[in-house]
């Protein structure tokens, strides 16, 4: 199974990522998986029981992760001079797309490239596309998070496991109030109400960063300031936990 999943820059990720896959099918009785990077990058999932492993990973990241499927989810290389450009996998190789930050950003009810990183557009990090534009699912993610109305940070090339001991870790589960897999190896962090974000990025930054990941802070201000009114995206942002 081709998957809309490599990492970004971190190395030796892709081990951890298959034991905690070989844990989830060992619990599930799933059989045997393996795990390996194709040429360009993407990984390759291959299981005794695709059918269940396929589920396994639909329960777990909120972005489709088998490549092919639609809405396409694709991980952005690039956010600069007026362009969003982005990358998947396909079956003869990575398939490579661009599209205006300006129609991106307003796709999605907002406008510029601040707004579409505090959106969680960022360089590294995956996207659900349809028709080269952010897909209905992207949109509801927003929605989501205009509904917690929290501060967020997205870490990028960190497996699951890693992400548990972030929030159960003592010096950084203070600030996380819960936490979102986009994809297996990228993930939200909510950050708690009443949490300073410079704090808590240096906080969980210091250990994400330790490990080999990209740690980015996606500012709630930004999206409060340009969806106020959120009659573009439907919902009342609020100050509620996660």
């Amino acid at each position: 199974m081709l998957l809309a999943e490599r990492p970004w820059r971190r190395g030796g990720v892709e081990q951890l990522l298959l034991e905690w896959i070989e844990g989830e099918a060992e619990s599930s009785g799933a059989g045997w998986v393996g795990l390996r990077s194709r040429g360009d990058g993407w990984l390759v999932l291959e299981a005794e029981n695709p059918e269940l492993i396929s589920s396994i990973l639909r329960l777990y990241a909120y972005l489709p992760l088998p490549a092919g499927e639609q809405p396409r989810t694709a991980k952005i290389t690039r956010i600069g001079g007026g362009r969003v450009e982005f990358a998947y996998p396909g079956a003869r190789g990575e398939e490579r797309g661009a599209a205006e930050v300006g129609e991106w950003a307003a796709s999605l009810g907002g406008w510029g490239e601040q707004f579409l990183r505090a959106a969680g557009i960022v360089e590294g990090g995956p996207v659900s596309i349809s028709l080269n534009l952010p897909s209905i699912i992207q949109v509801a993610l927003l929605e989501e998070w205009v509904r917690h109305g929290l501060d967020r940070i997205i870490l990028i090339d960190v497996a699951p496991q890693e992400v548990e001991e972030l929030a159960r870790d003592r010096e950084t589960r203070g600030f996380i109030a819960g936490h979102l897999a986009l994809t297996l190896l990228n993930h939200i962090l909510y950050i708690r109400l009443g949490s300073r974000l410079d704090r808590a990025l240096e906080r969980i930054g210091r250990k994400a960063e330790s490990l080999g990941a990209a740690v980015i802070p996606l500012p709630w201000r930004i999206l409060g300031e340009q969806l106020g009114d959120v009659g573009r995206v439907g919902v009342e942002p609020t100050t509620s936990a996660v």
